[in-house]
């Protein structure tokens, strides 16, 4: 018991310092730009807030322009999966996920892999689909909803105490650069410790961003050939949706390019398996 309670607070204190931490890289990443802004003797008050409403509206604006994206990209998406699933054909009652089952199948018999039956299993998931069991879906869909408003409530509060904890590390900046000057006497002729500190967070920053942004447009253009040339199709319909969801992965140590490459190729699985590959 109480190693169960020792565990909970090492964690609530892991998680308060972690926002800390964050707040403190913001205020370093921020205050080169309210200071090239104090140089036009504007009060660094007002710095500090026109840094951060433009910052504020420029991300309202490409979380807005990206959420229309996706939304649209999603249900259309969604549409096509659902057609490739459930929409039969006329003449022989099949839907196209049917027939590239038979299809995978018959290859896999003609190859000696006749053990390996996929038909039953691909029409049992078809037959699912088709018949909806509209109960278990709703159930689903609530519980999904539900944590996650509570997860989205946790997340917008960690971010308003990470903003008013940067915002008062950027008022009282000057006093942590005295202090750290202080404590560690820079050489002549160079920067004290916390100058040297923001440049290293701002480079790392520029570095991590330009490194997603690379990566992120060429799965982007990548998949875009791909579906163009017919090899994965449908990719070149979400080439955009793809690129940017690998830029956003990158960002996520070691297993951010697993993620990142998880999305097409689930799509592809249900669109046409062998593309997958």
């Amino acid at each position: 018991m109480l190693a169960f309670i020792a565990l909970v607070i090492a964690g609530r204190v892991f998680h308060a310092v972690f926002l800390f931490v964050v707040a403190g890289l913001v205020a370093l990443l921020l205050d080169p730009l309210v200071r090239a802004l104090e140089r036009l003797r504007i009060p660094r008050g007002f710095s500090i807030a026109i840094v951060y409403l433009s910052f504020a509206s420029a991300l309202a604006v490409v979380a807005i322009a990206i959420g229309v994206v996706v939304v649209d990209r999603s249900q259309a998406a969604a549409n096509r999966i659902d057609t490739y699933l459930t929409s039969e054909n006329g003449q022989t009652g099949e839907t196209q996920f049917g027939r590239d089952v038979d299809r995978l199948q018959h290859w896999l018999d003609t190859h000696h892999l006749k053990r390996i039956d996929i038909r039953k299993q691909g029409h049992d998931f078809a037959t699912r689909i088709q018949q909806k069991d509209v109960g278990k879906y709703t159930t689903k869909a609530i519980d999904f909803l539900r944590g996650a408003a509570i997860s989205i409530f946790q997340l917008v509060f960690s971010l308003v105490l990470i903003l008013v904890v940067s915002i008062y590390m950027l008022l009282d900046m000057g006093r942590w650069k005295t202090a750290g000057d202080r404590r560690f006497p820079p050489r002549p002729g160079t920067s004290g410790l916390v100058i040297r500190m923001e440049q290293a967070v701002a480079g790392y920053v520029r570095g991590q961003f330009l490194l997603s942004a690379i990566i992120g447009s060429s799965a982007g253009i990548g998949l875009w050939l791909l579906g163009t040339l017919g090899w994965a199709p449908g990719a070149d319909h979400y080439a955009v949706l793809f690129g940017a969801w690998v830029a956003v992965t990158e960002l996520i140590p070691y297993l951010g390019p697993w993620l990142g490459g998880a999305v097409p190729v689930i799509y592809e699985l249900i669109i046409h398996p062998i593309s997958a590959l």
